[in-house]
């Protein structure tokens, strides 16, 4: 529960204790690969009935127009898909 960042955060560190038998607190890898993913969190999370705030997901290059983004309304986070 200390670790933070890509490593400590994506499951990396856990699969690399788990293939270790090496005991451990907090998610296993396979929970920590899904929930560094923002995206695939939110349609596990809805699927099950768990509301979840609309989004949009682009690229840094799409082409979005205010409109596209003025359906989230006034209060924004922007955040990358996969970190922190």
């Amino acid at each position: 529960p200390v670790l933070h960042g890509a490593f400590g955060e994506d499951g990396r560190i856990q699969m690399l204790l788990e293939n270790h038998h090496i005991p451990y607190v907090g998610c296993d890898a396979a929970s920590s690969a899904l929930c560094i993913d923002k995206i695939k969190t939110k349609e596990v999370m809805s699927a099950v009935g768990v509301p979840v705030l609309p989004h949009i997901e682009f690229e840094a290059y799409d082409d979005l127009s205010i409109n596209d983004i003025r359906v989230l309304g006034n209060a924004l986070i922007l955040k990358p898909t996969n970190q922190g």
